[in-house]
């Protein structure tokens, strides 16, 4: 069972849950539940107390017994979060929602001009991110890989952040680089999710690790050339990546990767946040578990450990 809650309150009706899986068995088993449960989501959804709800991966209960409601908040559905970012485009510019939402976002172009795009994506991001739900669902998109490359106790980075890159839009370059040089753990992973088809220079390149690790300690060489400089010697070996919507790209950002001049003829919507290890060591005050990470599954025995105290009253 997994479960992230938001808020609880002592002797309230109702408890607010960001996202709840169970795993209610496969074949004759999973059909039954799905037959007992289904009255109790159909009637519980009407009533408006579950946003949705899918058989055979997330089932989620409803206790008569005690007489609360298990109260939904979110969605786990990247169609969601993209019809919520949407939404929250349309209510920036005063527009009408489209009815085609990749469209609408892979020509953004056509009603926002560049000098106003900055303002959009912060207003976009920032109420994005106060949505409860919002990274909750994000982290269980792709929690399976996430977990099975970085563990099962985690912490996420706080926010999740959001790029949009026009065609020839020259303001949104993010030059070659790997994250640990501004003093990101390197135990980590980034969750790239694009939210429209991403190919060719609407995507992001990335240099494979083995290659990362023969330039790395021959940077030096780049002098006065910069990141330019160090683009060049490694341009003949980068992976251009062919990300569509729909699927996430999971990555070690220890790798150097970047974007350049979007030369296709839409823009890229793409999301990305970090995840790395309950325990990581952290090697910037700033970027730490606590502010730039908070942890999203902490173990009981994790717990217990932190929560010890040594005996008290003695003298050294």
């Amino acid at each position: 069972l997994y479960c992230m809650t938001e808020s609880v309150t002592p002797g309230a009706d109702f408890m607010k849950i960001t996202n709840l899986q169970t795993f209610p068995g496969k074949g004759a088993e999973l059909a039954q539940h799905e037959k007992m449960m289904k009255p109790v989501f159909e009637a519980a959804t009407k009533m408006g107390s579950i946003a949705s709800w899918t058989f055979g991966s997330i089932m989620y209960p409803y206790n008569p017994e005690v007489g609360n409601y298990y109260r939904i908040i979110g969605t786990n559905s990247l169609d969601d979060m993209r019809r919520a970012i949407v939404e929250l485009v349309c209510d920036h510019l005063k527009i009408d929602r489209p009815a085609d939402p990749q469209a609408f976002l892979d020509h953004i172009e056509r009603v926002v001009p560049v000098a106003k795009l900055n303002d959009l994506r912060l207003s976009v991001y920032r109420a994005m991110n106060a949505k409860p739900w919002f990274r909750p669902t994000y982290f269980a998109l792709a929690r399976s890989v996430i977990e099975a490359l970085v563990g099962n106790e985690l912490a996420m980075q706080n926010k999740v952040n959001l790029s949009i890159q026009m065609p020839n839009d020259d303001s949104s370059l993010l030059d070659i680089h790997a994250d640990v040089f501004g003093g990101e753990t390197p135990y980590q992973v980034v969750m790239w999710l694009p939210l429209v088809d991403c190919h060719k220079t609407k995507s992001m390149f990335i240099l494979p690790h083995d290659k990362t690790k023969a330039v790395t300690p021959r940077m030096n060489e780049v002098g006065d050339g910069g990141m330019a400089k160090l683009y060049q010697m490694v341009e003949k070996d980068l992976l251009w990546l062919d990300v569509p919507y729909g699927t996430a790209l999971v990555f070690s950002p220890n790798c150097l990767h970047g974007n350049v001049l979007n030369r296709e003829t839409a823009t890229r919507w793409s999301m990305n946040c970090r995840f790395t290890g309950l325990f990581t060591p952290y090697t910037s005050p700033e970027k730490k578990i606590g502010s730039f990470y908070l942890p999203i599954t902490t173990r009981a025995v994790s717990k217990i450990g932190m929560a010890y105290r040594p005996p008290g009253g003695f003298e050294e």
